[in-house]
């Protein structure tokens, strides 16, 4: 059901140029926030197994949560919590959203330090190729969900936008979405398992795509785009604009649960990166383009 194509050159040998593309929309785009309450529904209504929402307790997820929520649709959250509580700074909002509503939740340990070495290395060895170690976590969540006989919905996918930082004054032009090699690592292990889940929710569909884009401060900001030329504003971006449509979610510090075992994290990505060497590739897909292939315009009109 993903919005999203990928591949490796045309014959998908891995050492070729790696691709992503997008599938047009279908119908009249509506907001973002009917958007997504669509997507919600067009999960469900495609799934034949009990719906395992994936939650960390940050905003992405929480919004993924609410559409559900709040279209009676029927989950259970699954939440997986490090052992040592090195992310129990997410994790408590989840466990108190899913209290305050009655939803269960199924939380599982996760020894952290274990699984950056051994859990790491097992993907690795299936040649799931990438340099970042949280592609690996989503395998986790996968597994988990066939575990629990559970279809799994991750709250991936979101637009975060980039311009080279060399430009002095970026234009619309110099805007693009960045997709590492690692990106399709979930949608492969569904394919070559033929197991059926969304590991990128916010990238479910073509509309809920299109529809993000159509937000007045987002279509502003990749016009004018001087404020992704720092790392960290495409992230506060992000987080302002979806708090913005959802004005009643708490706001909380950006946290990824690695905080305390940074050394480990580092370590664990610098092997990878070692070991897949060129394969690990960088796609760059221009906004225009991006536009472009959702609404199947030219570029002239979008």
């Amino acid at each position: 059901m993903n919005a999203i194509r990928y591949g490796w050159g045309k014959h998908g040998d891995l050492s070729e140029p790696f691709w992503v593309k997008f599938n047009p929309v279908t119908r009249e785009v509506k907001s973002w926030n009917e958007e997504i309450y669509a997507a919600a529904r067009a999960v469900m209504n495609t799934s034949t197994k009990p719906l395992l929402l994936c939650s960390s307790g940050g905003i992405d997820s929480e919004i993924m949560c609410r559409a559900f929520y709040d279209q009676g649709i029927h989950f259970t959250v699954l939440t997986i919590e490090h052992a040592a509580g090195t992310n129990v700074h997410d994790t408590r909002f989840v466990k108190k959203w899913c209290r305050k509503r009655g939803v269960e939740q199924k939380v599982v340990k996760l020894d952290m330090p274990d699984f950056l070495s051994t859990g790491v290395r097992a993907y690795a060895d299936q040649s799931y190729i990438t340099g970042n170690i949280f592609r690996y976590f989503q395998l986790k969540l996968l597994e988990e969900a066939e575990r629990l006989g559970g279809h799994a919905v991750l709250g991936g996918g979101e637009q975060l936008y980039h311009v080279d930082p060399s430009k002095s004054v970026p234009e619309h032009a110099d805007t693009y979405l960045e997709f590492e090699t690692g990106y399709a690592v979930p949608l492969e292990w569904c394919r070559r398992n033929r197991a059926a889940h969304e590991p990128y929710f916010f990238f479910s569909t073509p509309e809920l795509c299109l529809s993000y884009l159509n937000i007045p401060i987002v279509a502003f900001a990749v016009r004018h785009p001087d404020i992704f030329r720092n790392a960290n504003n495409r992230f506060v971006f992000k987080q302002l604009t979806h708090q913005a449509q959802w004005p009643d979610i708490r706001p909380r510090k950006k946290m990824n649960g690695y905080e305390k075992i940074t050394s480990l994290r580092a370590q664990a990505q610098d092997t990878l990166k070692k070991e897949f060497g060129q394969l690990i590739q960088v796609y760059r897909l221009p906004i225009a383009t991006f536009a472009e292939q959702l609404s199947s315009k030219s570029p002239a009109q979008v």
